[in-house]
């Protein structure tokens, strides 16, 4: 939204921060931020824009893919490959699995605030490390129960429609894109986070 020479110095700032998420190789993040924009483009993005910006989208990422720039292509065949062995695959069984243990009052009002330990496992053998279950879905209705789940998912899904609607309806073209903006980074947080 900036105007004059500034423009390009955020455009050489926002190419050092993607280049830099890419070194981290932290998926997802990479796939937070893909799905953040697909939305936009897809729902809130009309005419000619829409296309063009999934388009070249996709031309990045075919270009990452293809060239294997900081082993983007290999850390995506790696999950594939090895999908059933991953690490989140795992507490999230797990985590899941002791949530089905829950009692009726438990799956209602949940555990109480607290820590929710996941047992980890890595390979054929089991360690018996507690750790956390990486998922706020499951840690919530773990933690909170349905209640909590409901209350803390309701108010984060009225607070997204609110922030679609006002970029729906917002008549200055600066502060469209800086909602839409907006957007993008709660679905990449939401995701990368979740």
């Amino acid at each position: 939204i900036t105007t004059s020479w500034p423009k390009f110095l955020f455009a050489l700032i926002a190419i050092m921060d993607a280049n830099l998420l890419l070194q981290t190789g932290s998926r997802p993040a990479f796939l937070g931020i893909i799905a953040g924009t697909f939305f936009v483009f897809i729902f809130l993005v009309k005419g000619r824009y829409k296309w063009f910006g999934m388009i070249f989208i996709c031309f990045i990422l075919a270009d990452l893919y293809l060239t294997d720039y900081a082993n983007f292509a290999s850390r995506i065949q790696d999950l594939i490959v090895n999908l059933a062995e991953e690490e989140r695959i795992q507490l999230w069984t797990n985590a899941w699995n002791k949530i089905k243990e829950n009692s009726l009052l438990t799956w209602i009002f949940g555990h109480g605030i607290n820590w929710s330990p996941t047992n980890y496992t890595k390979g054929p053998n089991f360690n018996t490390t507690f750790v956390s279950s990486h998922s706020f879905f499951l840690e919530i209705v773990y933690l909170n129960g349905l209640i909590g789940f409901v209350l803390i998912f309701g108010g984060v899904a009225l607070l997204f429609k609110s922030i679609i609607n006002m970029a729906r309806q917002n008549q200055n073209r600066k502060n469209r894109l800086l909602l839409t903006c907006l957007i993008i980074v709660f679905l990449t947080w939401f995701i990368h986070c979740g």
